[in-house]
């Protein structure tokens, strides 16, 4: 049913995972093999945290840590991977309103906890246009949370409505296809728990050790397009949004270009020699004063 590939290749990769079975000694039968999506698709490289999964990492015990990035470069190695072991991935029941494509995953953690978590490909069937991720982006892991065993389904069921309240993505009109299906993980998403856009960072798979050997590390922010556009631009810029809608994200992240690129140029050609950088952030809320200096540090 996956339009992207023939019945060829299904045929081929159903064909590849039995003999994989049959070489374990597990059990090939057809019926085992259908309840795991058999689809080829991009490697991921890059790992995408939502709020509560960054919360979650940075409090987490360091044991239960390391184990979370040996989860992530397991999970990197795609879907050929993730058939192999069911602690990877394992497709949760009763979702309906998350991109079909793909659909909300568990990864055993340790006994008592799982990871929740996403597929987030660059690659969009029909003809996406708008909301989806930008075809410059690569395949990556977009982890939702990670909670104990028993809360996995309110969360999923948290996670699922968000779907529904988000807006899908607008296809072309000769796809036939609901008006209300996501085709793929939109670009900007909804908090499962709020109204605002979720702030997701962004790290690589070379990047994982991080989180364990610096605490104090925050991986960059994941910047849209358009956020992207202004945080690159030269000109002076003036946002205008309502609460939660990334500004001070998009001022931040030109805070931290703006002293990378002084700190380059002072480096490669010896200008500012003896300078310091110095930028100034004014808001009448010391709360958020004090969110940007962590984002800027």
């Amino acid at each position: 049913e996956d339009p992207e590939y023939g019945p060829a290749d299904l045929a081929r990769a159903r064909q590849a995972y039995a003999d994989f079975r049959e070489r374990t000694g597990q059990d090939a039968s057809e019926d085992v093999l259908r309840d795991e999506e058999l689809t080829l698709g991009d490697i991921p490289e890059h790992v995408d945290l939502t709020r509560y999964a960054f919360k979650w990492v940075q409090t987490a015990p360091p044991p239960l840590k390391r184990i979370f990035i040996q989860r992530m470069k397991e999970l990197s190695g795609g879907k050929k991977d993730w058939v192999r072991a069911k602690k990877l991935s394992k497709v949760l029941q009763g979702q309906r309103h998350c991109p079909h494509k793909y659909p909300l995953r568990e990864s055993k953690l340790d006994k008592g906890m799982r990871i929740l978590w996403q597929e987030r490909s660059s690659i969009v069937d029909g003809g996406v246009e708008a909301g989806a991720s930008s075809n410059n982006e690569v395949g990556s892991i977009l982890v939702w949370y990670v909670v104990k065993h028993d809360k996995i389904s309110a969360q999923m069921e948290a996670v699922d409505q968000c779907y529904k309240r988000m807006k899908p993505e607008e296809i072309h009109s000769s796809v036939v296809m609901p008006r209300d299906v996501h085709t793929c993980i939109p670009e900007v998403l909804l908090d499962p728990y709020g109204t605002s856009p979720m702030p997701v960072y962004q790290l690589g798979i070379t990047e994982l050790p991080k989180l364990a050997d610096d605490a104090a590390w925050v991986p960059p922010m994941k910047l849209t397009d358009i956020e992207r556009q202004i945080v690159e631009s030269d000109k002076a810029t003036l946002l205008l949004g309502r609460s939660g809608t990334g500004k001070t994200v998009c001022v931040s992240m030109r805070m931290v270009r703006d002293r990378d690129r002084f700190e380059l140029e002072k480096e490669a050609t010896g200008r500012f020699r003896g300078q310091q950088f110095r930028q100034i952030f004014v808001a009448r809320s010391k709360t958020l004063c004090r969110q940007v200096m962590r984002i800027v540090a």
